[in-house]
């Protein structure tokens, strides 16, 4: 662990009942990697659309995730938030809202980007909300990617026991879009994808089918 990660840990501890956070523009690996941390206990409050990639990555001991206020006007990225943190149990409520915020738009630089590893080695979680896994879609597949849309996302979340509806509708892919998707989920029995209303398997093309 880095010098500034130690500082951070024991500056957290020593003022987490003084600190207020308002309008933060950048939380792009804010906390990666203070390893040692088990709450934060006051709220982190974002400024609009801003970028969280790695907000808590190796926050091994973080338990519960703090509360995080944003709104989401343009189409974000997500990635890597959650990766490593082997200690949370349940997805907090801020992060489901947000990324049904994040499915509702249409404009932005990526057409899908927040499932990146976002919950990659998460070996704690048990469950995936349906409402996660109904906001999995695509609003613009005709725009730009930014990495590999459905890459790593439940990747080594070894204690998951289902994963039911996942959701590629109104998605064009190009090759290795489920990359790791699936993998070393151990104690999965149950993994399907969505279908449409008459019950028939939703079709996801590849870019070069028409």
């Amino acid at each position: 662990m880095e010098q500034w990660q130690l500082a951070i840990e024991k500056f957290l501890e020593d003022y987490k009942d003084k600190i207020t956070t308002n309008n933060i523009t950048s939380a792009e690996y804010m906390l990666s990697t203070c390893s040692n941390l088990t709450e934060i206990p006051f709220e982190l409050n974002l400024a609009d659309n801003t970028n969280m990639e790695r907000l808590f990555s190796n926050c091994t001991y973080l338990n519960p995730i703090p509360q995080v206020n944003m709104n989401i006007t343009k189409h974000i990225a997500f990635n890597n938030i959650f990766y490593a943190c082997e200690s949370m149990a349940e997805i907090p409520e801020w992060l489901i809202v947000l990324l049904e915020e994040n499915a509702k738009t249409t404009n932005g630089s990526w057409a899908f980007g927040p499932w990146n590893g976002l919950f990659n080695m998460c070996n704690s979680l048990r469950e995936i909300p349906d409402r996660v896994m109904k906001a999995m879609v695509n609003p613009n597949p005709s725009g730009n990617y930014y990495g590999i849309a459905y890459s790593n996302p439940f990747k080594q979340c070894i204690c998951l026991n289902k994963l039911v509806n996942v959701n590629a509708d109104n998605c064009v892919l190009t090759s290795n879009q489920f990359s790791a998707f699936f993998q070393n989920l151990q104690r999965a029995k149950d993994i399907t994808f969505a279908t449409n209303e008459d019950g028939t398997p939703k079709v996801v093309k590849w870019k070069t089918q028409t």
